[in-house]
Parts: structure tokens; C-alpha cells; sequence
């Protein structure tokens, strides 16, 4: 959670109730860290607003609360809106630069957004990070993809299915990169 330290303690009471209610929220919608798999309820905006709002008291509270600014890009991911997801993990990035799950995020909205760049760049340090993650693997593999470079994603999904070869998004990841670098796709302006 990084709860402050230095603050008073009504402060850090505040935080953490603001901290766990919106995550509390947010694991309604998201697959969250320590969470096998995203539960199933219909989007509910007016609680996802209670997430924003919840997490962003965090920051006002602790500004280098970067979980609660990784929730924010989480909430930002549900709702579609990519740019401010974005922006968040990017934000999350600039104080935690040793999770490799912030660089996956970061990754998966540049890849929503059609960024080639900023998804390789993530990629790569998620990869530097974990490098036998197979989930990392075909997330760098579709950065590949979009940056047309379709032998390299191809190579890089084959190791992503041999490290972990029960992973059904690997295995269509790697059917989707087969079709695009056989031809009978075209290359992605997103993804």
C-alpha cells in the first residue's frame, strides 16, 4: 500500500480508508495484482468516479503514492479511456521503476493507443525485469507486431508458448502473429 509515514495520523487514516475503499471498488472491475482472474459485474461509472476519486485523495494525501496512481491507470483501462491510463502508469513509473507489472500496464495502453514506441520501450524493461514471464513475453511480442517487425514477435510469442504452453492468450497470441506475418492479415495499427 506505501502508506505515508511522516504525515499525522489523521492523514494517514484518510489515506489508508480512501486507498482500501477504492481498490475495494476497483477489484469489482480489474484484474488486480494477486488476482487470477477479473470478476464479471456490468460497468458501474458512478463507482468507477468513487475509485477516482478515493485514489486521488491518496495522492493529494502522498503524493508519491504510485499503487494508488497504478489504480488510477487500472480504472482509466476499464473505462477505455487509454491517454489517461496511460498517463497514470506513466506517473506510477516515474517513482516505482522496479515492478515489472507497471511496465506490463504501460505497455498494454500503448499497444490500445498504436504507440510502437513507448510499448517496446515498456516491453523491454518489463522483460529486463522478468525476463521468463510469459505473459511479458507476448506482450512484448505484439509491441513487435506493431512496429512491424513480425519475425522478431513471431520468435519472441514461440518463447512465450514454450515457457508457459497451457497460456491461452499466448497460444492466440501467437495465432494472431502467424496470420500477420504469413499474409493473411494486415499489420496492426493498434492493438
Amino acid at each position: 500500500m506505501n502508506t505515508p509515514h511522516n504525515l499525522n495520523p489523521q492523514l494517514i487514516d484518510e489515506y489508508n480508508k480512501c486507498y482500501e475503499k477504492g481498490f475495494e471498488l476497483l477489484s469489482k472491475y480489474a484484474i488486480l495484482q494477486n488476482s487470477s482472474r477479473q470478476q464479471h459485474h456490468s460497468l458501474d461509472r458512478t463507482q468507477l468516479k468513487e475509485v477516482i476519486s478515493n485514489l486521488s485523495r491518496c495522492i493529494a494525501i502522498h503524493p508519491s503514492a504510485w499503487s494508488a496512481m497504478w489504480g488510477l491507470g487500472k480504472t482509466y483501462q476499464v473505462l477505455d479511456s487509454h491517454d489517461k491510463s496511460l498517463y497514470w502508469f506513466e506517473e506510477a513509473l516515474k517513482i516505482e521503476k522496479n515492478n515489472p507489472d507497471v511496465y506490463r500496464e504501460a505497455t498494454i495502453e500503448a499497444l490500445s493507443l498504436g504507440n510502437s514506441e513507448k510499448a517496446i520501450m515498456y516491453s523491454e524493461k518489463a522483460l529486463s525485469l522478468a525476463p521468463n514471464n510469459a505473459g511479458i513475453l507476448a506482450n512484448h511480442a505484439l509491441a513487435l507486431l506493431l512496429n512491424r517487425q513480425g519475425d522478431e514477435a513471431l520468435k519472441t510469442i514461440k518463447k512465450a508458448c514454450e515457457l508457459d504452453p497451457n497460456d491461452k492468450i499466448s497460444k492466440n497470441v501467437l495465432s494472431y502473429i502467424e496470420d500477420i506475418v504469413s499474409g493473411r492479415k494486415e499489420y496492426p495499427f493498434r492493438i
